[in-house]
């Protein structure tokens, strides 16, 4: 949040400012509130959202791979194992069946994914208050930017040791 707090002040138009923040803000607490999985990709709890077309003819469409993931974690494990040797048609064709397949026997399916989503958002990214640690870095120039982040290692002198073996502990490193 320091760095856009710093674009915003000497980058950002004063009238757009605000949103630019409120937008990076939502973001900071989405990004903080994901899960990694074993294989350190990262679940947001948010429905995916893709879009058609160009211009003023964008068609907003619901991402069927987000869908399969979250709803029906067999088929996706499945879906997973595919190769894609073949192009990815072999893959195509499975998300293919399986979406006419579960729209038929769950035609609610993909509002429940939204409400799904929905809720989380509400119960894990709305009141999520945002880490505070560079709290104090300065952000008004570049060079008050700079200082304050070595003033910052300097009187925390073990702080970037500690990130570094707390993400080298973690799941994802480890074979």
């Amino acid at each position: 949040m320091k760095k856009a707090e710093y674009a915003a002040e000497n980058f950002i138009p004063e009238s757009s400012r605000k949103a630019f923040l409120e937008a990076m803000e939502s973001i900071a607490k989405l990004a903080s509130a994901g899960k990694a999985d074993g294989r350190g990709s990262m679940d947001y709890g948010i429905a995916k959202k893709r879009y058609l077309g160009h211009g003023k003819n964008l068609v907003q469409v619901t991402d069927i791979v987000d869908v399969m993931r979250t709803m029906d974690k067999k088929a996706y494990a499945e879906y997973q194992m595919i190769g894609r040797d073949d192009g990815g048609l072999n893959a195509l064709k499975y998300l293919t069946n399986w979406h006419q397949n579960a729209a038929r026997k769950n035609p609610g399916m993909i509002d429940a994914y939204e409400k799904q989503s929905e809720k989380y958002v509400k119960k894990n990214v709305n009141g999520r208050k945002l880490d505070t640690t560079f709290g104090a870095i300065e952000t008004g120039s570049k060079s008050a930017f700079l200082e304050s982040l070595k003033a910052f290692q300097n009187s925390n002198p073990g702080f970037l040791e500690a990130v570094i073996n707390r993400e080298l502990a973690s799941e994802f490193w480890k074979f």
